[in-house]
């Protein structure tokens, strides 16, 4: 602590901290020993087995969630591959239909324009 003005400052906050320090109290107390109570001992035994077999269940439970997460996976990807080949093999009838809806109208239009003919050729003797 200095008298001097430029640390003036400085010895303010050394004699706060003093002040505080001094309101500072302590309370110590000598370690007691526990005696080890049988009862005491075996119920946390028990409770130990108890969280053991849980755990033990938990993760059967968890192991079989797994299982099940990979056989319904699997069954999506399945489904998902027979989907495609059904949708393939809708296109492709589609496309049959199509060319064969395409191949009747050509053959009815052929069919149409051979009657008319015949019709005037007809007629045609019929005049003549």
């Amino acid at each position: 602590i200095s008298p001097a003005v430029q640390y003036s400052e400085e010895t303010k906050s050394t004699l706060d901290f003093a002040t505080r320090t001094m309101l500072v109290t302590t309370n110590a107390k000598s370690n007691e020993v526990v005696e080890h109570d049988d009862a005491l001992v075996a119920e946390f035994e028990k409770e130990m087995e108890r969280i053991k077999l849980e755990t033990v269940q938990a993760e059967e439970r968890r192991v079989q969630m797994e299982k099940s997460l990979h056989e319904a996976q699997d069954e999506i990807k399945s489904l998902k591959l027979q989907l495609q080949r059904e949708r393939k093999a809708a296109e492709k009838e589609k496309e049959d239909i199509m060319w064969e809806l395409m191949s009747t109208t050509r053959r009815s239009k052929e069919l149409e324009d051979n009657m008319q003919t015949t019709l005037r050729a007809t007629e045609l003797n019929k005049q003549a």
